[in-house]
């Protein structure tokens, strides 16, 4: 079941994606992301893992600046969050946030480039929201493209 429901995650970032960008897209590298600091964030309706990207990229002191306009940005972060069914723990169904998200640095060499793509399923409390990991990764791999420590 985790599967099917990670294929389908990953079909509706694929699809907006494609649907979103006129432009064909293809496979970069985290290393795309070197001196880019334009950002678009794209979560369909859900405004709370909306704002907690843009918290997360904030709280980071890096000076991105976050554009309302796709068309105006360098890097697109995608992201879409969904609960999903877990296992039964003493009779009760266990219900588990789940996400998934790309990173997609724009006309990189004539074509947007996906250069990192995210999943995660938060399987207890004590673990983070999988939209605090996907900006996490998001950071690390920007950071290390530009050198930053």
């Amino acid at each position: 079941m985790r599967t099917l429901i990670s294929l389908l995650v990953f079909s509706f970032l694929f699809a907006s994606i494609s649907t979103a960008q006129q432009d064909s897209f293809a496979y970069g590298q985290p290393s795309d992301l070197k001196g880019l600091k334009k950002v678009y964030v794209e979560t369909g309706p859900d405004l709370k893992s909306h704002d907690a990207i843009i918290h997360g990229l904030a709280e980071s002191k890096i000076e991105f600046e976050i554009v309302d306009d796709e068309k105006a940005a360098e890097i697109i972060l995608t992201f879409t969050a969904e609960a999903v069914r877990g296992p039964i723990v003493n009779g009760d169904q266990r219900i588990l946030q789940s996400g998934g998200g790309l990173v997609t640095a724009t006309n990189i060499r004539g074509k947007d480039r996906v250069v990192l793509s995210f999943q995660d399923t938060r399987k207890n409390v004590f673990q983070h929201q999988p939209v605090t990991n996907f900006v996490h990764e998001f950071l690390k791999a920007y950071k290390k493209a530009n050198g930053i420590k």
